[in-house]
């Protein structure tokens, strides 16, 4: 329900080049209605430097679980992965 940060941008920018995962997570999702979460998903989607964003209510349990499977599938198993070389 706010608009994205100069701060937010300078982690975007910073991790970007560097190769590093960059999530988004957006939670309390059961506080907006469907027309201003699209809204909003819109707006933040042009943001450049981002490819992932997830929206989760952790009140609803809604988004958990698909948050903890794209953690597990592009954070932790290719760490594990490049481990084991």
């Amino acid at each position: 329900r706010r608009d994205w940060s100069p701060q937010e941008q300078m982690i975007i920018d910073w991790m970007s080049p560097r190769g590093l995962p960059v999530v988004v997570i957006l939670n309390k999702i059961d506080k907006l209605g469907r027309a201003e979460r699209n809204r909003q998903m819109k707006k933040i989607e042009k943001i450049p430097g981002l490819k992932q964003i997830c929206c989760v209510s952790a009140f609803k349990k809604q988004g958990i679980d698909e948050l903890e499977e794209y953690i597990y599938k592009k954070i932790v198993r290719p760490f594990q992965l490049a481990a084991k070389k």
